[in-house]
């Protein structure tokens, strides 16, 4: 059964006196494992996402080490490296608000972990204007003089035609993702704004 099927049961049961029949609690947490589930991709991205940083953060303090007096190399390199642990903190903020998703926790407290995850996926997407053209550039100066020992600041001049061309594609990527947000995420957010009367009830 899917969030949005859930939902419209909950709505259906117009009368005060029916909506106290049903199990609330079972009504709950077959939401939130719904919840969870479909967020289950969304949570291993992330996890990917983490590991990945973290072993380019391993290469990226070696390259520096290396190419310590040589600013050219060295400052694309911290850049990354910065970048890096941002999105590492970034995905274990994710994954904590996920992991926060339980039938155990007020729907409140559910809704605020959603709301978080949507804010972190806006600020995702809204830095890619910036983060493709500035750091896939950095990424593809470190990783070809780490691994290929090329020297791309001496092939012409590329890098300009580049940057101007991933600021395009950054521009193009981040309208698409404001124009088709994530709709499990979606879901999620109407599912729990339509039956937080549960916890309201639940109070009294």
């Amino acid at each position: 059964m899917e969030l949005d099927q859930l939902t419209d049961i909950w709505k259906n049961t117009d009368k005060e006196s029916e909506k106290l029949e049903i199990n609330k609690s079972l009504f709950k947490e077959v939401g939130m494992s719904k919840i969870k589930s479909n967020l289950m991709e969304y949570r291993l991205e992330n996890t990917i996402e983490l590991i990945v940083n973290s072993l380019f953060i391993i290469f990226l303090v070696y390259f520096m080490v290396n190419h310590f007096t040589v600013a050219k190399f060295f400052v694309p390199a911290l850049l990354l490296w910065i970048s890096a642990v941002a999105s590492i903190v970034l995905s274990g903020y994710k994954i904590y608000w996920f992991q926060s998703i339980d039938a155990k926790n007020s729907i409140i407290k559910t809704q605020k972990a959603i709301e978080r995850i949507k804010f972190f996926d806006r600020l995702d997407t809204n830095t890619l204007m910036i983060v493709i053209p500035v750091f896939s550039l950095a990424i593809l100066i470190v990783l070809a003089k780490g691994l290929l020992g090329i020297d791309l600041y001496a092939i012409g001049n590329w890098m300009v035609h580049y940057f101007f061309g991933s600021m395009i594609v950054g521009i193009i990527i981040t309208v698409l993702l404001r124009l088709f947000p994530d709709k499990n995420l979606k879901k999620a957010s109407d599912f729990l704004k339509e039956i937080k009367s549960l916890d309201t009830n639940e109070n009294k």
